[in-house]
């Protein structure tokens, strides 16, 4: 059974078997802890406009990528269909839970992931039903969820 484990500090000095962030379908990085994801992996970013000019991606799904110079795997999880305050909890789970079964079969050992709080700054979610989705996708997942805030 996976838990949810607080941390204080930067999400991208942890050591999980992935990192995740939540993304539109917009093929936009702009804002947020996304530009941040945009900026340390620009082949990424450049894989993901493409994805969404193709509509290769829509709410509620996920896309993992990993990175072919390193070991570090991104869950791009679409929580939005647009840029703003449009994340969606149900959107939100379902591609967490894709995101993991993805993930899974890259690296079947997964045990940890690292996630923001997703969607609780621009994507206009509350914290408090954020973590209840978290909670229940690591328990039925058996993962467990590192939620890192600054």
């Amino acid at each position: 059974m996976g838990n949810l484990i607080e941390k204080s500090g930067n999400l991208f000095n942890s050591a999980p078997d992935a990192i995740g962030q939540g993304i539109n379908v917009e093929g936009v990085m702009g804002a947020g802890i996304a530009k941040t994801f945009a900026s340390l992996y620009p082949e990424m970013l450049r894989e993901y406009v493409a994805l969404c000019k193709s509509d290769g991606i829509t709410p509620g799904t996920a896309w993992v990528w990993a990175d072919d110079r390193s070991d570090d795997i991104v869950l791009n999880i679409a929580s939005q269909d647009r840029r703003g305050a449009n994340a969606r909890l149900i959107w939100l789970r379902t591609g967490l839970v894709d995101a993991i079964r993805q993930l899974r079969v890259i690296r079947p050992e997964t045990s940890v992931i690292a996630l923001p709080r997703i969607g609780c700054g621009i994507g206009g979610l509350e914290w408090k039903d954020v973590v209840s989705i978290y909670i229940e996708v690591a328990a039925d997942e058996d993962v467990d969820i590192e939620v890192w805030t600054q």
